[in-house]
């Protein structure tokens, strides 16, 4: 996935990730960040083609609401109800979700 970046909240997040999807660059928020912060994680891939991937909770809430702010072209991944956390989809449920919305943003 050359020229995609995805965004998630925290280690366990990646890991479920890279252990399905293995090819895509991974950026961890760590959390919730001030606007500053998050601009000045996300400067270094302003031009490639960014991705998120937040838990289905406040914390996730606030990150995507930052990110529709300040990068408005930004591609919102979602948690499928009941599952709060991205670390949590079960292995196929997240291979489904990574290769669908690759597939329709990188032509794949």
């Amino acid at each position: 996935m050359e020229g995609a970046i995805l965004f998630v909240e925290g280690r366990s997040d990646r890991l479920a990730i890279h252990h399905v999807y293995p090819h895509v660059e991974i950026i961890c928020t760590n959390g919730t960040m001030s606007e500053y912060d998050l601009e000045q994680l996300v400067e270094p891939y302003e031009e490639e083609t960014l991705y998120t991937f937040f838990d289905r909770d406040a914390s996730g809430d606030r990150l995507r609401a930052q990110f529709d702010a300040l990068f408005i072209n930004a591609t919102h991944l979602h948690v499928p109800p009941p599952i709060i956390e991205v670390a949590e989809i079960p292995p196929l449920v997240l291979s489904s979700i990574m290769k669908t919305t690759f597939k329709k943003k990188e032509g794949l």
